[in-house]
């Protein structure tokens, strides 16, 4: 009786000791796993605006790039899109397609679960683009040479917690600038061809 009663505890403890033990390595796991995924969503980020960047800062620039007399040149915001008529690229039937279609930074705005695999980890991005002052970089409702692209990237195999409708989400933000030119400078081009691109000055840069 004694004999058993001395097993069963002696089991309890190993059981015990043992569940603290899977406790501890699943945690490390878990935060490793963590890690891991931020470091790629950092990678994964800089990527995204990495590809954003060189495209034309606004539709009105790409459409005018061949067009004296601004040729592709913008020196007053009025002239930008609109903030309210922002529309995503809509070439392709997937939203991988339509990322690698668009070449002007507000055809990027409202594209949703655009799909990438980095590092082992699946992800999904959410992209928003919105114009900002230059200044403070506080959302503007009229146009401005400053435009805000704010990434949602989503590893959707990874929750938050035990709350498994919470997948790992993490925004990141880059703000991307327009080097206006001045009246003067559009000149040359009111009467005569545009000079082909990239001579000149209509991709945006960040800072």
């Amino acid at each position: 009786m004694n004999q058993t009663l001395y097993g069963l505890v002696a089991l309890s403890i190993v059981t015990m000791i043992m569940l603290s033990l899977l406790r501890r390595t699943t945690a490390s796991h878990q935060r490793q796993a963590f890690t891991e995924t931020t470091m790629q969503v950092t990678g994964l980020a800089t990527a995204v605006f990495d590809h954003m960047e060189p495209m034309y800062f606004d539709r009105a620039i790409a459409q005018s790039i061949d067009t004296p007399p601004t040729c592709g040149h913008v020196s007053r915001p009025e002239a930008l899109t609109p903030a309210g008529a922002f529309t995503p690229c809509t070439a392709g039937d997937t939203p991988e397609a339509r990322y690698t279609a668009c070449h002007y930074l507000e055809g990027f705005d409202g594209l949703t679960d655009v799909p990438f695999e980095r590092g082992g980890f699946d992800f999904e991005v959410d992209i928003d683009v919105e114009y900002v002052d230059p200044d403070t970089h506080q959302p503007s409702a009229t146009p401005t040479f400053a435009k805000a692209v704010t990434l949602s990237i989503t590893n959707p195999h990874m929750h938050l917690g035990r709350d498994r409708s919470r997948p790992l989400t993490v925004e990141m933000r880059r703000v991307m600038y327009y080097d206006r030119v001045t009246d003067d400078a559009l000149i040359p081009y009111a009467s005569g061809s545009c000079p082909p691109p990239p001579s000149y000055p209509v991709r945006p840069t960040s800072r």
